[in-house]
């Protein structure tokens, strides 16, 4: 029993410190897309219901150039979107497609955000599951 805890303890740690690493790749490569993308506000149109990826269709108004676009948002995302909803995204135009991301809706937000959240949980009960096993291993 005490093996058990010693081994499930430095497992969490090591898993969330494995998670961190990973969340900090997702973190420099949302900041690299966000460096070279613009925020704007966008309209929904539509949402159409496919079977293998959602997608949602915004139109997007570019005061600068006095321009409206109309862009199919294929990043993944997890909100339901509707009909005249206003959302806010990151798009990079200068790409041969142009690429979006919905902003606080995109799988880079929520990977860091849910890595947060668990991380230190998992920290202290690895450590004090392995703290655990080790006094179980010596009052034995």
């Amino acid at each position: 029993m005490p093996y058990i805890l010693i081994i499930f303890g430095i497992a969490l740690v090591i898993i969330s410190v494995l998670a961190r690493k990973n969340a900090l790749r997702k973190e420099n490569e949302l900041r690299s897309f966000i460096s070279l993308a613009k925020e704007y506000e966008a309209v929904v149109l539509d949402t159409p219901a496919e079977k293998k990826k959602r997608s949602a269709v915004i139109q997007i108004r570019i005061e600068e150039q006095k321009r409206t676009l109309v862009h199919r948002c294929t990043e993944p995302f997890c909100g339901e979107y509707k009909r005249g909803d206003r959302i806010n995204v990151y798009l990079i135009e200068q790409m041969p497609a142009d690429r979006s991301l919905i902003k606080g809706d995109n799988r880079f937000e929520k990977f860091i955000s849910t890595e947060k959240k668990l991380r230190l949980p998992a920290r202290i009960f690895g450590s004090a599951a392995a703290v655990i096993g080790i006094i179980l291993l010596f009052l034995r």
